[in-house]
């Protein structure tokens, strides 16, 4: 299984560890592959070069010197996508099966924005997979008529559970929790400005990194021009028992993304028992219902993003509901354990000629 793995951030290398630390390597002998970034950052162009020519070199190393294998690449758009399927063809060129599986909101941008001939060659990385896995049926929808002649399915995302002994706190505060990349395409800069109109004891919490230069004092500047510096708090990256503890003390999750797959901080959100706020983008109206799990609402429109916070902020009642729905939702559809059943049928469907025993057990 190929990815950014940890301590690399974000949803791809969360669900990758998430994965690793579930039943499915009780069922398959797991073996993990960095392909994520690992030179600091501005390095020099020789010094990536080498970094990349140096993880080729192991990659062909360990092609080479295995037994057929099912190879899962995890992989998004951008130059991603090309570095994933050079590494795709070198498995493919050694005799291993190989299972694509896409991530992230814009591939469907990525495809239409390529020239014809890049294309063409997108399309035939995909098609030379022997499948390639969409995270909903809005994305294979989308996918299919770009990547014609590419054998798609869909795998939904998962989530372990957070751990039982979690209990809302309770406070005069309302508290409104972002877990994400803090940049323009998550639309925080939307929910900051939502916030202006809001009752006083309304605060929001934005736990992330800044995915783009400056864009954490852009966002102290917009907090302090609107009168919000003491209502906006700054968490920085959150993971393991602080991001717990953050979901522990919200008492509403807000996504506004403008593009997005099926994100796993939202995901944690309802494995939390939060209801939710998002956009109607992506693969998430196949997550969240509106009006049950939470509330959807069109992409940059912060008069309605802010409406929506204050009715569900003045309706504990509501809250309490929606947060049910959503832990129900996601304990049916989207726990880790469900991904895993999902993952053991395709593997096992492409297992046919490997060696007896190569596999353990059966789906489910």
């Amino acid at each position: 299984m190929t990815g950014p793995l940890s301590p690399a951030i974000g949803g791809m290398a969360t669900f990758i560890s998430d994965l690793a630390k579930s039943r499915l390597a009780r069922h398959v002998h797991l073996q993990l592959f960095n392909t994520g970034k690992t030179t600091p950052p501005n390095q020099p162009l020789y010094r990536r070069v080498s970094a990349r020519l140096s993880l080729l070199r192991r990659w062909w190393k360990l092609v080479s010197g295995s037994p057929r294998l099912i190879v899962h690449f995890h992989s998004c758009s951008g130059l991603t996508y090309w570095l994933d399927g050079l590494l795709l063809l070198l498995a493919r060129v050694r005799g291993h099966s190989t299972v694509l599986h896409i991530h992230g909101g814009f591939f469907d941008v990525f495809l239409d924005g390529l020239p014809g001939p890049l294309q063409a060659m997108a399309r035939q990385l995909a098609r030379s997979a022997d499948r390639v896995i969409v995270l909903s049926d809005e994305w294979f929808l989308k996918l299919a008529p770009r990547l014609t002649g590419a054998s798609l399915s869909v795998v939904l995302n998962g989530v372990p559970p957070i751990p039982a002994s979690l209990v809302h706190d309770q406070s005069d505060q309302i508290r409104i929790l972002f877990l994400g990349d803090l940049c323009t395409q998550k639309g925080v800069l939307d929910l900051v400005r939502s916030m202006d109109g809001l009752p006083d004891h309304v605060h929001l919490f934005l736990a992330g990194a800044e995915a783009e230069a400056g864009f954490l004092q852009i966002l102290r500047s917009e907090s302090v021009t609107l009168g919000l510096e003491n209502r906006v708090h700054l968490l920085g990256l959150v993971s393991g028992d602080s991001k717990i503890e953050c979901l522990r003390r919200a008492d509403l999750f807000v996504l506004p993304s403008y593009a997005e797959g099926v994100p796993i901080s939202l995901l944690e959100a309802m494995s939390a028992g939060l209801p939710v706020v998002a956009t109607h983008v992506g693969g998430i109206p196949s997550v969240v219902e509106d009006g049950k799990q939470g509330r959807l609402v069109i992409p940059g429109n912060v008069d309605e993003l802010r409406r929506v916070i204050g009715e569900l902020a003045a309706d504990p009642t509501n809250r309490r509901l929606m947060g049910q729905a959503a832990y129900q939702r996601w304990r049916e559809q989207f726990n880790i354990e469900r991904t895993v059943d999902q993952l053991l049928a395709l593997y096992g469907s492409l297992s046919k000629d490997c060696p007896s025993g190569s596999f353990h057990g059966r789906p489910g």
